[in-house]
């Protein structure tokens, strides 16, 4: 039965977030989070930290939003769900002003790339590995990632490998190899026109 009544709140605070069966109030929305999350319903640290974040229903706090996110994370076992938890959590790392913090965002790019296939996280795990931010300098490394974007056609990552290839950084220089990605890239890019 407590079950039922923590996850009562948590589906409160749904209906309240969208309007369904009631107005859409986000502070009560947001105060029916917190009493499921204190009784333990993870999802609804999920919600709390995007509240926190975007600051609806309650002022914006992105302290409370990471703490929300990371406690998400710890407890959750839904990959999808985690997916947005780690993309989420790198965007504040990477580019939240008084946030940023390279290793951290270093960890969740990993955790993204382990998870899922998206050309953009392979991108920039591949630019963190190449800039040695939050981890060493590997460039080997980020030349798989490189690739590894390149094969879902991210644009970038075909000027990127041809830049290498032309330069022979950590690989062995090949112009052939370094025409073939600039001139995907020119393809991407005028297919995209």
């Amino acid at each position: 039965a407590d079950q039922n009544f923590s996850y009562a709140n948590f589906y409160i605070a749904l209906l309240y977030s969208v309007g369904k069966g009631t107005e859409i109030d986000l502070s009560k929305s947001h105060q029916y989070f917190l009493k499921a999350a204190d009784q333990g319903i993870n999802q609804s640290y999920n919600f709390l930290a995007g509240n926190y974040f975007l600051g609806e229903g309650v002022e914006k706090d992105i302290n409370k939003a990471i703490y929300y996110r990371e406690l998400f994370v710890k407890n959750s076992d839904n990959k999808d769900e985690l997916i947005e938890a780690y993309s989420s959590l790198k965007y504040i790392f990477t580019y939240e002003d008084g946030f940023l913090n390279e290793e951290k965002a270093f960890k969740y790019s990993k955790l993204l790339v382990g998870s899922h296939s998206d050309k953009d996280d392979y991108y920039d795990f591949a630019e963190l590995l190449y800039q040695g931010k939050g981890t060493e300098v590997n460039v080997l490394e980020a030349i798989k990632y490189y690739e590894l974007a390149n094969l879902y056609e991210h644009n970038l990552a075909s000027y990127k490998l041809g830049d290498l290839y032309f330069d022979g950084i950590e690989i062995e220089q090949d112009f052939v190899k370094a025409k073939h990605y600039y001139e995907q890239f020119i393809n991407l890019n005028n297919d995209s026109d």
